[in-house]
C-alpha cells in the first residue's frame, strides 16, 4: 500500500495537525500569561477536556463503531443523530461548566467557554465521523484551520484575555465543523428513536462510568496541587505536563486507527484482531519510542528549546523523566484500551480507570502534600502502573471467555 492510500498514515497526520495546534496554542499561553493565569486557563480547559471524555462515551463512541461497521446512508444517520444528541447534552455540560468557572471565580466568561465546548464537541463528532469511515485525508485541512488557527490568532492578536482566548477556540472550531459537515454530509433522520439512544447508552454506559473515573484522574492532579500549592504551582505543572503533549498525536491516532480497525475485523475471530493489534503496536511504538528517549535523555535541553533559556520552569525539567516513563505506561494502556474498545468490551476500561483512579488518590494526596509538583508527577506514575497492569489482566480473562465461543477456536 502506497503511503497516498495508507490511511494510518493520514490518520496520524491528521492527528500530528491537532495536538500540534494544541500543543501551539499551549506554548503561546505559557510564554505570554503569567503562572496564576495560565494555572487559571490550565483548570478550565481540563474542565473541557473532562466533559469532553463524557460526551465521547455517549456519542463518540458509539458513532465510531455505528459508522466503522456501516457504509454508506447508515452512517450519515448515525452522525446526524449524534450531532443533535451533543446539542442536547450541551446543556447539562453547561451547568457544569459554570459550576467549575464559580469555583474559580471567573462567572462573567461563561458564554465564551460554552460557546468553545459547543463547536469544539460538534467539530469531534464530525472529525470523528470521517476517521471511521476511513476519510481521514479529508479532515487534514479543516483540523488544520481549526487546531493551527487558533494558535496562529492568538500570536497575531497577542491576545490575553480569557474570554478572548476561548472565543477565538470555539470561532475557529465552528469553522472546521461547517467544513467538514460538508464533507461528511450527514442526515438527520430518526433523531430521538429509542432503539438508537437505547443501542447507545447500552454501549456506551461502562464507558461513560469510565471516563467519570477518567475526569477525576485528568483534574485531580491540578485541583489538588491548586488547593494545596497555590494557582501558580498548577501553571508550573501544567507547563511541565505540556511538553509531553507530543506523544498525543501518536496515541491519540493509535485508538482512533484501532477502535475501528478491530471492530471490522472482530467478525474473522480472535486471531485476526490480534494481528490487527500487533500491526498497531510495531508501528506505534516505532514512533513513540524515540519521543520518550528524548524526554528522558535531555529533559533541561527541550525545556529551554520550548519555553526559552530563562524560563521560570526550567528548575522542574528532571520530571521529565519520569513524565516519559508515566506516558510509557500510558501509550501500553492506550493499546489494550483500543483493542478492548473494538471488542464492545467496554467493562475492561472502567475497571482499568477504578484501579487508576484508587491508586492517584491515595498516594497523590500524600505526596503532593509533601512534594508538591514532583509528588503529583510521582502520582501520576503510579497510577499508570495500576491502569496498565489491570487492562492487561482483565483482557487476558475477557480473550479467553471469547476463544472458547469463537467458531475458529471451537
Amino acid at each position: 500500500m502506497t503511503i497516498r492510500n495508507n490511511e494510518v498514515v493520514w490518520a496520524l497526520i491528521d492527528q500530528a495537525v491537532v495536538s500540534g495546534g494544541n500543543f501551539l496554542t499551549t506554548l503561546v499561553l505559557v510564554r505570554s500569561l503569567s503562572q496564576v493565569d495560565f494555572g487559571t486557563y490550565s483548570l478550565i480547559f481540563l474542565a473541557l477536556l473532562s466533559l469532553n471524555t463524557l460526551h465521547s462515551s455517549l456519542v463518540i463512541y458509539p458513532l465510531t463503531l455505528a459508522v466503522a461497521q456501516t457504509h454508506g446512508i447508515a452512517g450519515r444517520e448515525a452522525l446526524g443523530r449524534c450531532i443533535v444528541h451533543t446539542c442536547v447534552l450541551w446543556v447539562p455540560w453547561l451547568l457544569i461548566l459554570l459550576s467549575v468557572l464559580l469555583i474559580l471565580h471567573r462567572p462573567e466568561i461563561l458564554f465564551t467557554v460554552g460557546l468553545a465546548l459547543l463547536c469544539w464537541q460538534l467539530q469531534e463528532v464530525a472529525r470523528r465521523a470521517l476517521l471511521a469511515d476511513a476519510n481521514a485525508k479529508n479532515a487534514i485541512i479543516p483540523d488544520l484551520v481549526s487546531y493551527a488557527g487558533q494558535a496562529t490568532i492568538l500570536v497575531v492578536l497577542h491576545l490575553q484575555s480569557l474570554n478572548a482566548i476561548f472565543l477565538s477556540i470555539g470561532l475557529t472550531s465552528l469553522a472546521s465543523l461547517l467544513w467538514q459537515l460538508m464533507i461528511a454530509r450527514p442526515l438527520y433522520r430518526e433523531l430521538t428513536s429509542r432503539t438508537h439512544i437505547g443501542a447507545a447508552w447500552k454501549l456506551g454506559k461502562y464507558t461513560l462510568v469510565a471516563n467519570v473515573l477518567n475526569m477525576g484522574i485528568l483534574q485531580f492532579p491540578s485541583w489538588t496541587l491548586d488547593a494545596l500549592q497555590g494557582r501558580a504551582v498548577v501553571g508550573s505543572y501544567q507547563a511541565l505536563a505540556n511538553l509531553i503533549g507530543i506523544a498525543n498525536p501518536i496515541l491519540f491516532s493509535m485508538s482512533n486507527m484501532l477502535i475501528p480497525a478491530v471492530a471490522r475485523a472482530a467478525g474473522d475471530g480472535l486471531t485476526a484482531v490480534r494481528k490487527i493489534m500487533l500491526k498497531n503496536a510495531i508501528l506505534f511504538s516505532a514512533l513513540l519510542l524515540p519521543c520518550f528517549f528524548l524526554m528522558a535523555g535531555f529533559p533541561r535541553q527541550i525545556m529551554s528549546a520550548v519555553y526559552g533559556a530563562h524560563s521560570p520552569y526550567l528548575p522542574l525539567a528532571p520530571l521529565l523523566r519520569i513524565f516519559s516513563l508515566t506516558f510509557l505506561l500510558q501509550f501500553l494502556a492506550t493499546l489494550i484500551g483500543a483493542y478492548e474498545g473494538g471488542l464492545s468490551r467496554p467493562k475492561t476500561y472502567m475497571f482499568a480507570q477504578i484501579a487508576s483512579l484508587s491508586i492517584l488518590v491515595l498516594t497523590g494526596l500524600v505526596l503532593m502534600k509533601f512534594y508538591g509538583i514532583a509528588g503529583a508527577v510521582y502520582a501520576g506514575a503510579l497510577a499508570a502502573a495500576a491502569r496498565m497492569l489491570t487492562f492487561m489482566i482483565l483482557s487476558r480473562r475477557s480473550d479467553r471467555a471469547m476463544m472458547m465461543s469463537l467458531p475458529e477456536n471451537g
